[in-house]
């Protein structure tokens, strides 16, 4: 037995060491995959690679500006979430399980759960302007708000031309890129893995608590804790990444056009939209009666 067979052998068997060696990679695909391939296609493009720092700063960023950052991003989302993904699935001779036809009434309720999800996840963020850590803790309460400050700024921007190509680059770089490369990475390796060892349950939180996290965004983090439990419990239960990557795109999808909307009739999503709590006792109603009823459909499945 060769070191990779041994290596191998130990990530299929240790859902922890698997793990690290996931996020390993992760780090390494950055440096030496997604670094590298932004210098290249700015170098491509003759602009300069300050760009994906500054953009958010600049009222008017150009088209070409905006269309290079998109690119970039899509890229960065392949070359280290999709492609990590994808060896780790190699490295445990894991399948990227397909939807059969028995699986397609999970279809329609795997996009209208995540749509129920949206007025709970929305409800339970932190709210930027009321969010206050202890006093000694104020330099680290300026830095968080600052960065969600430069992410707020820069999806405004990459936004903001409103072109049909820029639409069409929108939808697949902040819609379905993501939906399908963080399904590869969080659900079919992260969530998979930790079910072999633990339960579904503790799987399924510690995926999207781990979900969350990487995202860096510390006023969304329970939101996303919520939509990736949403999306974890759809994979467990249709035993397939197919439908939580559909959900994924559908929740993306819906936030894009969503923002949209508001920029067209200059509303503040995050000052002028509150969620009321029966709205939010409806989206927990609704959660709970779809994912019923998604159960009951695998159940049936397995007969």
């Amino acid at each position: 037995m060769n070191i990779f067979s041994i290596f191998r052998e130990f990530c299929r068997k240790n859902a922890l060491f698997a793990l690290i060696t996931g996020f390993s990679f992760l780090f390494f695909a950055f440096l030496l995959l997604a670094s590298p391939a932004a210098l290249f296609i700015a170098y491509l493009n003759d602009i300069d690679i300050n760009v994906l720092q500054n953009i958010g700063e600049e009222d008017l960023p150009s088209p070409s500006d905006i269309r290079f950052v998109l690119i970039v991003q899509a890229w960065y989302q392949i070359l280290t979430w999709g492609i990590v993904g994808m060896i780790m699935m190699n490295i445990l001779d894991d399948k990227m399980e397909n939807i059969s036809l028995k699986h397609l009434p999970i279809l329609p309720i795997a996009i209208l759960m995540i749509l129920s999800a949206i007025p709970l996840a929305q409800y339970v963020g932190f709210d930027a302007e009321s969010f206050r850590l202890p006093s000694f803790l104020q330099e680290v309460e300026k830095s968080l708000e600052a960065s969600e400050n430069r992410a707020s700024l820069l999806i405004k921007a990459l936004l903001s031309d409103k072109s049909p190509a820029t639409l069409i680059l929108n939808i697949l770089v902040l819609a379905i890129v993501p939906g399908v490369c963080e399904e590869i990475f969080f659900r079919n390796f992260i969530q998979k893995r930790l079910s072999t060892q633990f339960s579904p349950c503790f799987a399924i939180f510690i995926t999207s608590l781990i979900f969350s996290i990487v995202h860096f965004q510390i006023f969304g983090f329970f939101s996303r804790m919520i939509l990736g439990a949403v999306l974890g419990y759809i994979f467990y239960i249709s035993k397939s990444i197919v439908p939580s990557i559909l959900a994924h795109f559908t929740y993306n999808a819906t936030m894009l056009f969503g923002i949209y909307a508001a920029n067209a009739r200059n509303i503040d999503m995050e000052k002028e939209v509150h969620i009321p709590i029966w709205f939010v006792l409806i989206s927990i109603s609704l959660l709970y009666f779809l994912g019923k009823m998604a159960y009951q459909i695998s159940l049936r499945n397995e007969k």
